[in-house]
């Protein structure tokens, strides 16, 4: 079984196929789900050289409800490594969000022809990103929106 790689303040942490998401800063926008019985909605996420394509949808956008425990697939079709960051305010200079809203990690790090699954639920209302910041990617346009309503 492949690990995939999460990074956090700088470390590098190895992590396992499946991954959940445990966030504990205030406020939080995701928390870790504990029962999979409970996931309401599955996204496959294919990243591809520059663009994200969401349930067969290029640079469609993720739309999620406050309190849906969700399971995001991501998929590297790409020749090359892609990454998911999540947030606001993008610093394209440090190569990530300057609001992340899944603190305290920073981003999903997948290898051409990894997968990696995030299950979650999503507990704050707003429009974010999901982008990816490898050097010129995010640039390129390789974003979408990650929109989580009431």
């Amino acid at each position: 079984m492949s690990s995939k790689k999460l990074h956090t303040a700088g470390k590098l942490t190895l992590v396992g196929l499946v991954l959940a998401l445990v966030v504990t800063t205030v406020p939080t926008l995701l928390t870790q789900a504990h029962d999979v019985s409970l996931i309401k909605k599955t996204i496959t996420i294919e990243m591809n050289e520059f663009s994200y394509t969401v349930d067969g949808v290029a640079n469609g956008p993720v739309n999620l409800k406050v309190g849906d425990v969700t399971t995001l697939i991501f998929i590297n079709k790409g020749k090359i490594t892609h990454d998911a960051h999540f947030g606001t305010d993008p610093d394209l200079k440090g190569r990530l969000f300057n609001n992340n809203i899944v603190a305290p990690f920073d981003m999903l790090v997948l290898e051409a022809g990894e997968r990696a699954q995030l299950t979650f639920t999503a507990k704050t209302a707003g429009t974010f990103e999901l982008g990816c910041f490898q050097p010129g990617h995010y640039e390129a346009g390789m974003k979408v929106a990650f929109v989580i309503q009431n």
